[in-house]
């Protein structure tokens, strides 16, 4: 049985401009990824992570630069 090592890391930088790091060290046996479902759960939660990361960069950005609605994209909407 061998044992592998996983470092997963979070960066986020905040309003202030401060960056804070998370790191996680993951340290298990083979059997036990195989038997609980770790990594596939593991997975799912980064991809979560993106997800959110993404939807608040968006709003930000929309935060910052409110998109122009042209007459065209109220004809689509409608």
């Amino acid at each position: 049985m061998s044992n592998q090592h996983y470092t997963v890391k979070a960066i986020y930088s905040s309003q202030e401009k401060q960056i804070k790091k998370f790191e996680y060290e993951l340290l298990r046996s083979n059997d036990e990824y195989l038997k609980n479902g770790f990594l596939e759960e593991l997975e799912k939660n980064i991809i979560k992570i993106q997800e959110d990361c993404n939807r608040i960069l968006t709003e930000k950005m929309n935060e910052r630069n409110p998109k122009e609605v042209s007459k065209n994209d109220e004809k689509r909407k409608n």
